[in-house]
Formats: C-alpha cells, sequence, structure tokens
C-alpha cells in the first residue's frame, strides 16, 4: 500500500459480527484499488475485533485499530487522525458500499475541484440487497447552497456516501464525544471549512435498515436531550455562520425536526419515558417561539402551531397530526380533482 493512498475508508466496528464480513468485502471490492481500509474496533467483546484482525492479515489495505469501547464518535475521530488518504469517506459496519464508491466519487471530486463530494444512499433490509446505479448527472454547488440542500430540502445528514478532502480535517470539526445525533452536530461544521461541492447522482452507498441499530432505537420513541442540545447548538451556528436569506429556513428546519419528536412521543403514546425530552424541548420552544413566528412566508397556522408547542407538547402533538392528516386530505382531492378535469385540444 502506497504512503499516500488516492482515499482512506473509516469503519468504527462496535459488535458487528453478523454483518462485518460482508461490509469489508464490500469495500474492498472496489474498481479503485488505491485505498485504505481503517478498521477501529470500539471494544467489541462478540468477535469482531477477531474478524477485524483477519482482514488485516489477508489484506494489507487494511489497518486494524483497537481500542476500549468509547463510542462511534470516538472511533470515528481516531479514523480521521490516522487517516493517510488524499481523501476521507466513512462506512458503517453493518451497510454495504458499491464497487464504484471511491471511483466514481473520486473522478467527480477531481473534475470538479470539490472540497466535499456527495453520491446517493441506497436504503434496503436484509435478506435483500442495494441496487446501486452508476449515475449520469454531475452538479457543483457552493458548500454553503449544499449544506442548505442536505439539512432543509433532502435531508442527507450523515457523513456516509460523501468524499472528504483530508486537508479540510486539519484543524477542522470532529465528531462530538458523549452524545447521540452526533452526525446532525458534525456536518454543518464540516461544510462551513469547504468551499467547493460536487454531487453525483450515482447510488453509492448502501444503507442497512436493521433491528437493534441506533436508529431503530430511536424510532422505538424514547429520544435524548442530546438531540435538543445539538438543535440550539445547530440554530446559533447558522446564526453566526449562515448567509441571512438561509438563515431563516435553518430555524425553521431544526424547529421542526424537534417538534416531529414530540408527535412520535404521542403517536407511541411514549409520554413518561420521554419527561425529560419533554422538559427540554418546551425550553427550547419557548426560547425561539417568537423568532418562528416573525419567519417571513410562514403560514399564520405554523405560526400558531408552533406558539402552542412552547406551551404544550401534548396539546401540540394532537394538533400537529390532524394538521398533516387533513393537508395529506387536501392534496389527494386537489390530484383526483386535476385528474378528472378534460384537458383541451
Amino acid at each position: 500500500m502506497k504512503d499516500t493512498p488516492q482515499v482512506s475508508l473509516v469503519v468504527p466496528v462496535h459488535n458487528v459480527r453478523e454483518y462485518l464480513d460482508a461490509c469489508v468485502a464490500s469495500i474492498l471490492d472496489q474498481t479503485e484499488p488505491d485505498i485504505e481500509v481503517l478498521l477501529v474496533d470500539d471494544g467489541s467483546s462478540d468477535g469482531s475485533e477477531a474478524m477485524c484482525d483477519e482482514w488485516g492479515r489477508r489484506d494489507n489495505r487494511v489497518r486494524v485499530i483497537h481500542q476500549p469501547q468509547q463510542g462511534s464518535s470516538v472511533a470515528r475521530n481516531r479514523g480521521i487522525d490516522e487517516a493517510r488518504g488524499a481523501y476521507v469517506t466513512f462506512v458503517d459496519a453493518d451497510d454495504l458500499v458499491a464497487p464504484h464508491l471511491v471511483s466514481g466519487l473520486t473522478r467527480v471530486a477531481l473534475s470538479a475541484g470539490a472540497d466535499i463530494t456527495l453520491g446517493e444512499i441506497v436504503p434496503f433490509a436484509a435478506p435483500g440487497q442495494p441496487t446501486f446505479t452508476l449515475g449520469t448527472t454531475t452538479t457543483t454547488s457552493s458548500a454553503a447552497d449544499e449544506l442548505l440542500q442536505i439539512i432543509c430540502v433532502r435531508p442527507q445528514w450523515g457523513p456516509m456516501a460523501k468524499l472528504f478532502r483530508r486537508d479540510l480535517f486539519e484543524g477542522g470539526p470532529r465528531f462530538p464525544v458523549g452524545l447521540l445525533h452526533q452526525d446532525l452536530a458534525f456536518m454543518p461544521r464540516m461544510f462551513h471549512e469547504a468551499t467547493t461541492c460536487a454531487r453525483t447522482d450515482a447510488g453509492v452507498y448502501g444503507y442497512r435498515h436493521r433491528p437493534g441499530s441506533v436508529s431503530d432505537n430511536v424510532r422505538r420513541v424514547s429520544f435524548s436531550t442530546d438531540l435538543i442540545t445539538i438543535l440550539r447548538d445547530n440554530i446559533e451556528f447558522a446564526r453566526r455562520t449562515a448567509p441571512p436569506e438561509q438563515f431563516a429556513e435553518f430555524l425553521v428546519t431544526y424547529l421542526l425536526h424537534a417538534s416531529k419528536h414530540v408527535e412520535r412521543i404521542e403517536a407511541g403514546e411514549a409520554w413518561d419515558r420521554n419527561a425529560d425530552f419533554l422538559s427540554a424541548y418546551q425550553s427550547f420552544a419557548r426560547d425561539y417561539a417568537r423568532e418562528m413566528a416573525r419567519v417571513p412566508g410562514m403560514g399564520r397556522a405554523y405560526r400558531s402551531l408552533w406558539l402552542l408547542s412552547a406551551g404544550s407538547p401534548a396539546a401540540f402533538a394532537r394538533v400537529w397530526r390532524t394538521a398533516v392528516l387533513l393537508k395529506s386530505r387536501g392534496l389527494a382531492l386537489r390530484r383526483r380533482a386535476t385528474a378528472q378535469t378534460p384537458r383541451r385540444g
């Protein structure tokens, strides 16, 4: 392996014995062989640690790092510090990547001179396999505009399916330690370090839905106050760094993201096990309620809804569900009426 490979792929590993071999095999099956794979074993105890060592013996492109269990943020940060590639990307150990992940993203990055290059994520569920595509379209944009896209327009908050120039990390951000939802904290700060972004519509990353994952546990309606901490920090970060015309969009997106978690608590009748989250949410809502209400273009109903949420999360959740239901019915009726309207000519 060269001292400076083209791409370093950072893979945090913790008790993923069932999925690890398939993940690493998909990484090593790249059409671009000039890579290094950093398997950062975060205190595994199910045999994953031995599997990492075996991969290190089988392929000299694999480097194995063992550490006591400290969480995925510490593992990713360790991988960043150890990376030698010109570019860095991140892979979760229970996911799969396309054979053209590295070649496709680096080709676009070099052609566009991009600091960050994005591909498409392909969700899948076992026993199925992701269907990857080569893509036909490439676009470039400023990092500020791309951040607005991945946060507010078509959310893609994780670091997967993204290629980062390694020198962005020199004195740059790291994943916050000891918090859930660390991706949401990391991405705005990472894009703030960049100037130019490129995007390809190629499907390059297979995201596996599996029971027991962190994201699956979140769906079981038990939320951490870490989310409120990060959303609050992100609003203030956007206030300091985003163009004024974009700040309102970040504000609304982050506030509504918190509100949707309250709606999920209502739907799951999970008030008791989310008491701390709801307390943090109420404080958060009160702090930003009036600023939210002044956002240009916000409909009166949404302004009232947010002000209501600051006073009573339970009442807000019930109104929110009703509003969404009525909106979906209204859209369905509009589509039906349009379909029944005779066309001229």
